[in-house]
């Protein structure tokens, strides 16, 4: 899927259209964090178009197990998200799926370990004691629940999982504007720009259209997860940058400036 990478600015003409914005001390540039977990669906998966998914039974994956490592069981696991650290290195309950099985099942992890190579660890799982067993979970791939001993740093950080859906509503006239519908975090958005995005949250709005939401405090002041509603406040002229969901996005250029203090709910 072509993803555009939003940047905004203070009174910036864009695309024909001209953002506006309240001043800084009525908007405090606050920076939210996204963690992914998951989130969007992915075309190149297609584990996500099958109705009976561990996804969509709420489980998030962490890793990809590549083979073994040594002859005592240990195995060399790819991660897949950016929590995995956090889910490969502590011992507790997993969850692994087998190839060609449907439905992951519970196992223990004992210990792991950062491997030599990015984004690889060594992990001990109970029960798995030789190298012959470790082979056979070759392309076995590690879930947790989605939130499942995840610990968000502060309260301006979501996991993505947690913000897809969500009814999106205008802060002032108090109108849905429609539902968030994908999530990108800025680790993915730097694969296509420079340092300095941010995570943008993708809005279907009621007439099917859709538009980018750079998801700051001053655009989106309020995530109410318990009532599954995020509240916005765009500056004058972002909803009008809309485009179907068939054709390229607009390409939208200019600067928000990071956030100098933080500002908690």
């Amino acid at each position: 899927m072509y993803v555009t990478v939003l940047w905004f600015t203070i009174n910036i003409k864009t695309c024909g259209k001209k953002l506006s914005s309240c001043s800084p001390s009525q908007r405090p540039a606050v920076q939210r964090s996204v963690r992914l977990c998951q989130a969007q669906p992915d075309s190149t998966n297609s584990s996500w178009t099958e109705p009976y998914s561990p996804e969509s039974f709420g489980f998030s994956q962490i890793g990809i197990i590549r083979g073994p490592h040594g002859v005592k069981g240990e195995l060399k696991i790819a991660a897949t998200c950016d929590f995995s650290h956090l889910r490969l290195l502590k011992t507790g309950t997993r969850h692994l799926l087998l190839p060609n099985r449907k439905y992951p099942r519970p196992v223990v992890l004992l210990n792991g370990k950062k491997a030599s190579q990015p984004n690889t660890f060594i992990i001990r799982l109970k029960h798995i004691t030789c190298r012959e067993q470790a082979q056979q979970l070759k392309q076995a791939q590690l879930f947790v629940r989605c939130g499942e001993g995840i610990e968000l740093e502060n309260q301006e950080e979501f996991l993505a999982r947690s913000l897809l859906y969500l009814e999106a509503w205008d802060i002032h006239s108090q109108r849905c504007l429609g539902k968030i519908v994908n999530v990108y975090t800025r680790e993915e958005i730097l694969s296509y720009a420079k340092p300095g995005a941010q995570d943008i949250l993708e809005l279907k709005r009621i007439d099917g259209r859709h538009v980018y939401i750079p998801f700051v405090r001053p655009i989106v002041p309020k995530v109410d997860l318990e009532n599954k509603q995020i509240w916005l406040d765009p500056p004058l002229g972002l909803m009008d940058i809309s485009f179907e969901e068939n054709e390229e996005p607009p390409r939208i250029r200019g600067y928000l400036s990071a956030a100098k203090d933080k500002i908690n709910n």
